[in-house]
């Protein structure tokens, strides 16, 4: 995380949590939010529901809701279908520092045969976000946001 008064980012590189477990994991590893001057430039999509609505709860932790690379549509860690996969994800991938500085960071992701490496480079008057990954890969623009627990609002 880098901070300021005037400028906040964040870059998700978690284990998946609860002993590995996944619970309330989503599929946003390299994902980032960053802040500047109050105003949310980019932002994580957020949880909106977990068991009332299981499609909504694996479309709010998959990889395409998260400003992370997509390739061929393959999560980075999958779940099993239904309720009992709401609450858990399989370990499919590992993320890690490469490196970093006082105004870089660089990360790695490696699941299934592929492997994504994301370099932040924080500039003076910009942020510079650079991917490679070893397949084709693409951006997919999530509709929805949730500020809180059952809130829905349309991405702008």
């Amino acid at each position: 995380m880098y901070k300021s008064d005037k400028f906040y980012l964040a870059i998700c590189a978690t284990p998946l949590g609860q002993n590995g477990n996944g619970g309330h994991t989503h599929n946003d590893k390299l994902g980032f939010e960053l802040w500047i001057d109050g105003e949310d430039i980019v932002r994580d999509p957020g949880t909106y529901l977990y068991t009332p609505l299981p499609h909504r709860r694996n479309e709010f932790r998959s990889t395409k809701a998260h400003n992370v690379p997509v390739i061929d549509d393959i999560e980075q860690n999958s779940w099993t279908e239904g309720i009992i996969g709401l609450f858990h994800l399989f370990k499919n991938s590992e993320c890690f520092v490469k490196d970093f500085g006082e105004h870089l960071f660089e990360l790695v992701l490696e699941f299934k045969d592929i492997k994504i490496v994301r370099r932040f480079d924080i500039k003076e008057y910009y942020l510079r976000v650079e991917d490679n990954c070893s397949k084709e890969f693409y951006y997919k623009k999530f509709p929805f946001y949730s500020n809180g627990y059952g809130r829905l609002s349309r991405n702008e």
